[in-house]
C-alpha cells in the first residue's frame, strides 16, 4: 500500500513539473532578425518603435512605389504611423536636411481612411542657423478618401531671406493622443514649386532595407531605434554558452541620444536591457502565465562596473487583474568569467492564481545605470514543487552535460549535500535514479532510446533543487 501512495504521488509530481509552463526560449536557442524597408531621407516609425507600420506600396500615383502610414495595436499600445526628416526632440524637430530653395508653394497627393476623432497631419518647416523661419507650412486629413486627392500649401518663403534646411512630419494620427489604430494615410509625388530643389525623395521611389538587429525569439530589446543613431547594440546573441549553441549577451555603455529617447547630451548611459513578450521598444508588455513557481534558477556570469550601487539585475513580476502577486530577484556584484548557477525564490503575497508574467534582465542598475557591465544570461527555468517552496541555496551548483548526449552523462556539482538525480522519459515514467556525487557523477545513458528526456536532482528530503532536459542521440 504504501509503494502504491509512493507511485500515485510521484507520478502527480512529475505530472505537474512536465505540464507546469516554463519560460520560452529560457535557453536562449532561438533567434530572429527583424527589417524594415525604409523610405531614404526619412526616419519613420518602423525604427523608432520596432512595428511595422510605414510600408512600400506600389499603389502609387505616380511612377512605381508609395509611402503607406498605419496606425496599429501593439502590446496594447498605439503606435501611430509617422515619417521624419529630422529627429524628435522635446516638443520640436532637430536638425533635419540640407535646403537652401525658396519654393512658393508645396503639393502632393494623398488618399486616406482615418478613424472618426483622428486627424492627419502634414508638416514642413524651414531653418535657417537653427531658428524656423517664419510658420510651419500644415495640412490635415480628417474621414475618408478613397482616391488620390491633389493638396497645395503656400510655403510664405522670401527669396531674400533662403532657409539652409529643411524638417517635416507626416502623420495618419493625431500628434498627441488619443490616436485610433486603423487610420491609414497613403502619401506620394510630393513637390515644391518654383524652386530648382526637388523635395528630398518625395515621390518615395528610393527605399533602404534596414536591419533592427538579431534578438532572441520571444524576447525583446528597448533599443530599435538605435541603429538609427548609430549607437553601440546593446543586446546580442553569443557561443559563449553554458550549454547549447547560444546564450544572450548584454551591456551597458554610452552614446548620445536625442529626445525623446535619451536627453541628447553625450555621454548617455545606455543600458542593455532584454524583456519577455517585447514587440516594440516602448511598451510595458506582459507575458500570458498561469502558474506560480516555486523559484527561478539559471546560469550567469560577467562583469560588473566597480560602484557601489551598481549590479546586474534580473527582475520577474506575476500579476492578476493588473495587481502584483509574486516576484523573484536576482543581483549580483561579482565579476566572474565562468558561469554559475543562480537560483531565487519566488515571494507571494496572494493566493490568487497569475495570469500574467513580465521577466526583464537588466545589465546594470536600472534606477542609476553606469556603462562597462556585462551580463552573459543562459538556460533560465523555473523550478515547481506543488508542495513547498524549497530553500535553494545560491551556492549549489549543478552542471548536466553533454547535451545533447550519446553515451554517458556528466553531472558536475561542488556540494557535498546527500543528493540524488531522477530521470523520466515525456510521459512521466522514471527510467533512471542514482546518488550523485560531489564533483563528477558519470551515468550510462548508452541504452536509453533516442528522444527528449527530462531530469530531477532533489536532496534526501525529497526537495526539487534543480531540473531540466536533455536530449539523447
Amino acid at each position: 500500500m504504501k509503494i502504491l501512495i509512493f507511485v500515485i504521488g510521484l507520478s502527480v509530481l512529475i505530472n505537474f513539473n512536465l505540464n507546469a509552463q516554463q519560460l520560452p526560449n529560457g535557453n536562449f536557442e532561438n533567434w530572429s532578425q527583424q527589417t524594415f524597408n525604409e523610405p531614404d531621407t526619412f526616419l519613420s516609425s518602423n525604427i523608432m518603435w520596432g512595428v511595422n507600420n510605414i510600408t512600400k506600396v506600389t499603389d502609387s500615383y505616380h511612377a512605381s512605389f508609395a509611402a503607406k502610414l498605419e496606425t496599429v495595436l501593439s502590446n496594447n499600445d498605439t503606435i501611430p504611423g509617422m515619417l521624419l526628416i529630422g529627429t524628435p526632440g522635446n516638443q520640436t524637430i532637430n536638425g533635419g536636411l540640407p535646403y537652401t530653395g525658396t519654393p512658393d508653394s508645396i503639393s502632393g497627393y494623398v488618399k486616406y481612411d482615418i478613424q472618426p476623432n483622428d486627424t492627419a497631419f502634414f508638416i514642413v518647416a524651414f531653418k535657417k542657423n537653427g531658428t524656423f523661419i517664419g510658420q510651419p507650412v500644415v495640412t490635415t486629413f480628417i474621414g475618408t478618401q478613397l482616391s488620390y486627392v491633389r493638396f497645395v500649401i503656400p510655403t510664405g518663403l522670401l527669396s531674400s531671406n533662403p532657409p539652409d534646411s529643411m524638417v517635416a512630419i507626416i502623420t495618419c494620427s493625431s500628434m498627441d493622443p488619443p490616436q485610433f489604430a486603423g487610420s491609414t494615410l497613403t502619401i506620394d509625388s510630393i513637390s515644391l514649386t518654383n524652386t530648382s530643389e526637388p523635395f528630398p525623395n518625395g515621390d518615395f521611389e528610393n527605399w533602404t532595407t534596414i536591419s533592427t538587429g538579431e534578438d532572441p525569439s520571444n524576447w525583446g530589446t528597448y533599443a530599435n531605434q538605435f541603429p538609427y543613431y548609430n549607437l553601440p547594440v546593446l543586446v546580442t546573441k553569443t557561443v559563449d554558452a553554458n550549454s547549447g549553441n547560444f546564450a544572450v549577451k548584454l551591456i551597458s555603455d554610452t552614446g548620445t541620444v536625442p529626445p525623446p529617447f535619451g536627453t541628447g547630451v553625450p555621454g548617455d548611459t545606455l543600458l542593455g536591457t532584454l524583456q519577455l513578450n517585447l514587440i516594440n521598444g516602448f511598451s510595458s508588455t506582459k507575458y500570458p502565465f498561469a502558474y506560480k513557481p516555486d523559484s527561478l534558477v539559471g546560469y550567469t556570469k560577467g562583469t560588473v562596473a566597480p560602484d557601489t550601487n551598481n549590479f546586474n539585475f534580473i527582475m520577474v513580476q506575476l500579476s492578476n487583474n493588473g495587481t502584483t502577486i509574486g516576484q523573484a530577484f536576482y543581483f549580483t556584484q561579482n565579476s566572474s568569467n565562468t558561469y554559475s548557477r543562480f537560483a531565487t525564490n519566488f515571494s507571494y503575497t496572494s493566493g490568487l492564481i497569475p495570469d500574467s508574467m513580465q521577466f526583464i534582465i537588466f545589465a546594470g542598475n536600472p534606477g542609476d545605470p553606469i556603462p562597462g557591465n556585462v551580463f552573459y544570461v543562459d538556460d533560465l527555468s523555473f523550478i515547481y514543487n506543488p508542495l513547498s517552496i524549497n530553500d535553494i541555496s545560491e551556492k549549489t551548483t549543478f552542471k548536466i552535460y553533454p547535451n545533447p548526449v550519446k553515451d554517458n552523462l556528466n553531472i558536475f556539482t561542488y556540494s557535498n549535500e546527500e543528493t540524488f538525480i531522477n530521470i523520466y522519459n515525456t510521459v512521466g515514467d522514471l527510467i533512471l535514479e542514482t546518488q550523485i556525487n560531489m564533483d563528477i557523477t558519470t551515468v550510462t545513458v548508452s541504452d536509453l532510446s533516442a528522444g527528449m528526456f527530462f531530469y530531477q536532482i532533489l536532496n534526501k528530503n525529497g526537495y526539487i533543487l534543480d531540473a531540466g532536459k536533455f536530449i539523447k542521440e
